[in-house]
């Protein structure tokens, strides 16, 4: 049973089949609730992140007990497509969740998790705080009082009508991205990028496809020495010995100050989750590749704005695609001013001050 103290619950996991973007965009909402004096208790079926992360942050975390192999939830159990990411059906998810925060006064509920919808939300209705979700799939009923969606145009919005309920605002659009308090900061003294010096490989935390692992010869190739490569493997991703430092090439697991280090390179190379936008808000250009069904909006809303160098998702051979846009890039360099400045106009860093301000009106 958790303190009294607790005002916001956050529900969210993370692992090497979800990923990782629920947690970060989750904990940079945390913490700048935390920043105005609110009190956030995370609810989760996995381990504490901080040693997994390398993360330091103030707020507490509650995990569910692990259920064994006896009560995994069915796919009729919600009404979307992610039933897998769960490890109990909804009724019990949520009757673990009530326990967890039983006598903290929530004034808000974020769900955060693809395998939750208007079911566990009606059960939680019952602590009487209101529940905010944040989605990019619109692909079940949502029983919320606040929808947030930093994935697809507000143009789009309409997708949500008929899933949530009618008094539910809707806060749609890259501008309610959710980026840490650095984005905003590097945000304002962000200039077009014009040469390929430096550049950034990344696909997440988990790096499902091995993209990382299938482009070290790539970016190996003499024709690129001159280039300076920084590849991060991602703390979730399985082991590769093939990817070791080398002269213009340095490897590492994860770093906490990724905004710092975007702010250094000139392009980056990855897949469209959340960090896409972090990406854009500092005005990186990015051969970008959706590895996973809950990228497809995001890739066709840069695509849209002609924010990145589209590699799509049904090519057979991405990792030649990849190739082909850096010897494009490596012979035209001019191509990406363009593509900065398009990425840098999406957002601003500010989403969760502008979400903040629509709980707490």
């Amino acid at each position: 049973m958790t303190q009294p103290g607790h005002q916001i619950a956050i529900r969210c996991d993370y692992s090497s089949h979800i990923g990782s973007g629920h947690l970060f965009r989750c904990l940079t909402l945390a913490n700048q609730l935390n920043s105005i004096g609110k009190k956030v208790l995370f609810v989760s079926a996995n381990p504490d992140p901080r040693q997994r992360f390398g993360l330091d942050f103030p707020h507490d975390w509650k995990e569910l007990p692990d259920p064994g192999q006896g009560n995994r939830p069915s796919a009729e159990d919600t009404a979307g497509n992610h039933a897998h990411f769960l490890t109990y059906p909804q009724e019990e998810d949520a009757e673990l969740f009530l326990q967890t925060v039983a006598g903290a006064p929530l004034e808000w509920i974020i769900v955060d998790h693809y395998g939750l919808d208007r079911k566990w939300h009606q059960l939680c209705r019952q602590t009487g705080a209101r529940i905010a979700v944040i989605d990019d799939l619109a692909d079940r009923p949502l029983d919320c009082d606040l929808l947030i969606d930093q994935n697809r145009t507000d143009r789009s919005s309409a997708v949500y009508d008929k899933l949530v309920p009618q008094h539910c605002k809707k806060l749609i659009g890259p501008q309610y991205a959710l980026l840490g308090a650095a984005f905003s900061r590097l945000h304002q003294h962000q200039h077009p990028r014009k040469s390929l010096d430096h550049v950034l490989v990344f696909f997440g935390s988990s790096d499902p496809s091995a993209m990382v692992a299938r482009l070290m010869p790539v970016i190996s190739d003499g024709r690129y020495s001159g280039i300076e490569f920084t590849v991060i493997s991602g703390a979730l991703a399985a082991d590769d010995a093939r990817m070791v430092s080398s002269e213009n090439i340095t490897v590492i697991n994860h770093t906490a100050d990724i905004a710092g280090l975007l702010d250094q390179v000139d392009l980056a190379i990855g897949s469209c989750g959340t960090h896409s936008l972090e990406r854009a808000c500092l005005g990186v250009p990015a051969i970008c590749l959706p590895i996973a069904e809950n990228q497809l909006q995001l890739f066709k809303m840069l695509d849209e704005y002609d924010a990145i160098f589209p590699v799509p998702g049904d090519q057979a051979d991405p990792v030649a695609q990849i190739r082909q846009h850096l010897d494009t890039l490596m012979d035209t360099p001019m191509l990406l001013e363009n593509k900065s400045r398009s990425a840098y106009s999406l957002t601003d860093g500010k989403g969760g001050e502008k979400i903040i301000s629509c709980l707490y009106q």
